[in-house]
Formats: structure tokens, sequence, C-alpha cells
């Protein structure tokens, strides 16, 4: 049984249209389907710990993301850049999401953050440019810079009680947003957090 792929094991096989991935897999290592570009889906089972940094970035036809409970981590830019993706389910057990994870996944529309999720990472949304609306849960405690900015279609954002300050360029050019639930345990908010957005009220 695989427990291992290694880095780079499927990159740029540009040709590879299906990904069976076994349950016993524990790492999806470094850049290992990168620019797998016929690629439409991809289901991750429980048994992996982490998948690690750019392993299905520019995949840009993949349309579907299934990760199943069990997976604790992505790290960075693990989707970046899969223009195509409009589904995402994550793993109830997540804990992390890395830094650029979705960087620029234009058609992705929505995105269930799980209550597990502890850290956001920078720009781990940025340029998520049909995404219309976000609820951070209570348990994330810590965020990168500019997580969300430049999410041209975001309109409602819900910041949860987990927080006490937002990060810098948060929803920076974030032009349609139109109203944000602070919650009252916001002490700081930082530079440029909405800079150039379309808020009402606040």
């Amino acid at each position: 049984t695989v427990k291992k792929i290694g880095d780079n094991a499927f990159y740029g096989c540009r040709n590879l249209k299906e990904v069976i991935l076994s349950d016993g897999i524990v790492v999806i290592g470094k850049y290992s389907f990168f620019n797998c570009d016929s690629l439409t889906s991809i289901t991750i089972p429980g048994s992996v710990i982490y998948i690690d940094e750019y392993a299905f970035h520019l995949c840009y036809k993949l349309e579907e993301v299934i990760i199943m409970d069990g997976v604790l981590s992505l790290r960075k830019s693990v989707f970046g850049n899969c223009e195509s993706l409009r589904k995402v389910y994550l793993s109830n057990t997540l804990t992390s999401i890395g830094e650029e994870a979705f960087h620029y996944c234009r058609k992705l529309e929505e995105i269930d953050i799980p209550m597990s999720v502890e850290s956001l990472g920078t720009m781990a949304f940025a340029n998520c440019d049909s995404l219309t609306s976000i609820v951070i849960p209570d348990s994330v405690k810590v965020m990168g810079v500019s997580v969300f900015s430049s999410c041209d279609s975001l309109v409602n954002a819900k910041i949860g009680a987990g927080l006490t300050g937002l990060s810098e360029r948060i929803f920076e050019f974030c032009t349609n947003l139109k109203n944000i639930d602070l919650g009252n345990k916001i002490t700081y908010i930082g530079a440029y957090s909405f800079q150039n957005c379309g808020i009402n009220s606040i």
C-alpha cells in the first residue's frame, strides 16, 4: 500500500485526468501534482495528515476538491491558481489553511471553513473573485495578512470571537464588501484592512 507520494511525483503530467488516492496514504508531497492541468476532481482520503506545498498548484481544470475528515493541514499554495475550482469540501479535522492555499481560485463561490480551523495563512483566499460571503469561525485564533484581499465579489463577512484583531490588508480591495460583522472581541484593526472597500457601515 502506498504511504507517501513524494515531491514532484507527477509534476507536469498534463494528460492525467483521474487520480484515485487510496486510504492509507499519509503524506502528499510538494509539487506532487503541480500543473496536472487535465485533472478535474480529487478526493483526499482521511489517512493523509497534510498536503504539502504546491501539491495541486496550477491544476487549471480542477473543479472539485473533497478533503475527508482526518486531514489536519493544507500547506502553502496547495490549490493556488486552480482557476476552475468551484466546489471545496474541507475536513472537519483541519486545523490550518496555509498561505495562498486557494489564491487565485477565481471561480470559487463559497467556502465553509470548519470549526476545527485555528489559523489562516497570508493570502489564503486572496483574489477569489467569485467568493460572495465568508464566515470566520470562533476557532480561528491566528490570521496572516491579506487573507481575503481583492475578492471582488465579496459582499458579506463575519469575524469569529476567536480573533481580537484584524490583520493588515485582510479585506483590501474587496470593492463590493458592504456588510462586515466584527463581533465584540476585536480590539484593533490593522493597516489597510478595508482599503478601497465598499462598506456602508461598521
